[in-house]
């Protein structure tokens, strides 16, 4: 299972460059996978992919949501520090990902929820 997560985040990474940091959790709140270079709390992504807020802070940066679905909340930095995409993975779970600042967030959407979909199946 962890190993066709990985083979999806390599190649979210691989197609968009500027997907800078993966984590995967269920829907139970539980970080099932994550890139080396994060750390995120699960409960705490559910709760804003649940509540829809105007803003979000993870690892102590800010992010202002700029769209916010049942199965999506895509959030930017106001100070130029990144974004967050999170994608429903199938409705087992959410992919989380930070977006740099030179990355084209809604180009990175749609790769992070095609490559969503596909982890939902291994989860």
């Amino acid at each position: 299972m962890s190993d066709n997560i990985q083979a999806w985040v390599n190649y979210m990474q691989q197609v968009d460059n500027t997907i800078m940091a993966v984590s995967v959790i269920r829907i139970d709140g539980t970080v099932l996978f994550t890139t080396p270079n994060w750390t995120v709390a699960g409960h705490e992504i559910l709760s804003a992919v649940q509540s829809k807020p105007p803003s979000i802070t993870i690892q102590g940066v800010k992010y202002s949501t700029i769209q916010a679905t049942d199965h999506h909340l895509v959030a930017t930095n106001v100070r130029g520090q990144g974004s967050i995409v999170i994608t429903a993975a199938r409705d087992k779970g959410y992919v989380i990902a930070y977006v740099s600042p030179q990355g084209d967030v809604q180009g990175a959407f749609v790769e992070i929820a095609k490559a969503s979909a596909n982890i939902g199946g291994f989860m």
